[in-house]
């Protein structure tokens, strides 16, 4: 009778073993089975399918480069795009799906989205294009122009390539602008010579 009772009690603890679970999780199907699998490889039993295809499949994507562009302890311009290519001799830079902040003194005063744009670090000029939109974050201004330079150097703005600007005073339109960074003053002109 000792024996009878014995292996059932040996039968009944390696059938209904219980699996760990994290303090704070509740104890639900895809916990034990996850538990299962990993205890099953600790063992070096074959997983199968079913169990293969239960565990997550987890993959990590960067989505965008990010860059910071510094001038004596203040951030000028930061920025996103979804790839950089640099060349460390001449200093220049080519975004692709731009996305920049403009900061003056260390204060962000505008955004600048383009499909491209070039950072010229020794200059310091950031030239996008491919339709560009810039706004005024502090007077709620749009400029829309097919190219747009930003000289951080100066703390201007300008573009060309037909100009649309929006703002609270109206819309004006014209071939060309040119404007500080936080677009204080704008000036619209009928063409971009000496720009």
């Amino acid at each position: 009778m000792l024996v009878l009772i014995a292996s059932a009690a040996i039968s009944i603890a390696g059938c209904g073993r219980q699996q760990a679970i994290a303090p704070g999780k509740q104890a639900t199907a895809s916990n034990v089975q996850s538990n299962a699998v990993k205890d099953s490889k600790a063992k070096g039993q074959a997983v199968t399918k079913t169990e293969a295809e239960s565990s997550p499949n987890l993959e990590l994507k960067q989505q965008d480069v990010t860059l910071n562009w510094m001038e004596n302890g203040k951030v000028r311009m930061s920025a996103r795009a979804s790839e950089v290519k640099g060349n460390e001799v001449t200093k220049v830079g080519e975004l692709i799906d731009f996305s920049g902040k403009l900061y003056e003194n260390g204060k962000l005063v505008a955004t600048l989205d383009a499909p491209k744009a070039v950072a010229d670090t020794v200059n310091r000029i950031v030239t996008a294009t491919g339709g560009v939109t810039l706004k005024s974050l502090e007077r709620n201004t749009t400029v829309k122009a097919q190219w747009i330079k930003w000289y951080a150097k100066d703390q201007k703005v300008v573009g060309d390539g037909g100009v649309r600007i929006d703002s609270a005073m109206g819309t004006m339109q014209g071939a060309a602008f040119v404007a500080d960074t936080g677009m204080k003053t704008i000036t619209v002109k009928d063409s971009a010579k000496g720009l």
